[in-house]
């Protein structure tokens, strides 16, 4: 964000207008542990190019892109726990769908027949 500083200098006389850049680089970390291991499985220095400057090229054995830490058992159980909760709410969903169709059919059924059920 411009401070007001800067905008009062963009709009003033100046032959030149000043544009500030940032640029954000991931770059690699000797001291964070070379045999560190990825949530795919592979070390982290596997994730950077080794010829070319260590350049975070992502991991050259998978297709995984960015090292990322290998989720401990309480993350697995959230989300073993979610993915069962999501499952279990799609079947409710459909079966509440059945159920409501089942009963437009026979409320349907009932209608054409003039409301009367044989006894």
């Amino acid at each position: 964000m411009l401070t007001k500083k800067e905008i009062l200098e963009m709009k003033s006389d100046k032959p030149y207008i000043t544009k500030r850049k940032i640029v954000i680089e991931r770059l690699y970390n000797k001291d964070f542990g070379d045999d560190k291991v990825c949530g795919c499985g592979h070390s982290y220095y596997r994730h950077f190019d080794t010829y070319e400057g260590m350049s975070p090229i992502g991991c050259k054995y998978c297709d995984c892109i960015t090292w990322h830490p290998i989720p401990n058992e309480e993350d697995k159980e959230r989300e073993r726990l979610t993915i069962e909760w999501n499952k279990k709410y799609e079947e409710e969903k459909q079966n509440g769908e059945r159920i409501q169709i089942e009963l437009e059919k026979n409320k349907n059924e009932n209608t054409h027949t003039g409301g009367t059920e044989a006894s």
